[in-house]
């Protein structure tokens, strides 16, 4: 992954749309694969995401992440991670997942801003994901389920060619 960019989008301008969701998928997929495995990455932002500019994106930067035995609920404490979801001020343990959840949406939203693609679908997806109550907000697998949908019904034709 040497060749691997930390930029989203290339100097010659954004992406198109279907591109842009399909990275947006990538991100959910890769939270859900984590967490299928019981790992949570506690880190997820802009920062630790790379792509190869051929419509392929990945996490980086495990240095927080953890993995949770089946049998216990899993918490965790005191962590510093670049997107800490209002749960984390309480002083009390976190569900690991929904703080991978929470910042998944900051995420995305960040990536709305910086490649200019604002999606008013996508707020079905990203308004639970941020719910102050940790509880309240969905699973990943949940998460993917809503962002297929999404782009089903968004109608907006094939990937293009990362290069237009």
């Amino acid at each position: 992954m040497e060749e691997w960019s930390s930029q989203l989008i290339t100097s010659s301008g954004p992406c198109c749309m279907a591109r842009f969701l399909s990275a947006v998928r990538q991100c959910i997929e890769h939270v859900v694969f984590m967490h299928r495995h019981r790992i949570a990455h506690l880190d997820i932002s802009l920062r630790n995401i790379v792509t190869d500019y051929e419509g392929h994106y990945a996490y980086i930067d495990f240095e927080l992440s953890r993995q949770f035995d089946r049998s216990c609920t899993p918490l965790v404490h005191v962590f510093r991670a670049t997107e800490m979801p209002p749960e984390c001020d309480r002083n009390i343990g976190v569900d690991p997942f929904k703080v991978d959840v929470w910042a998944l949406a900051v995420l995305i939203l960040r990536a709305c801003k910086l490649t200019g693609y604002w999606v008013p679908e996508l707020m079905f997806l990203l308004r639970p994901m941020l719910d102050e109550e940790p509880n309240r907000r969905p699973s990943a697998v949940s998460c993917l389920e809503t962002i297929n949908y999404i782009t089903r019904t968004l109608a907006i034709g094939p990937i293009c060619n990362p290069s237009h």
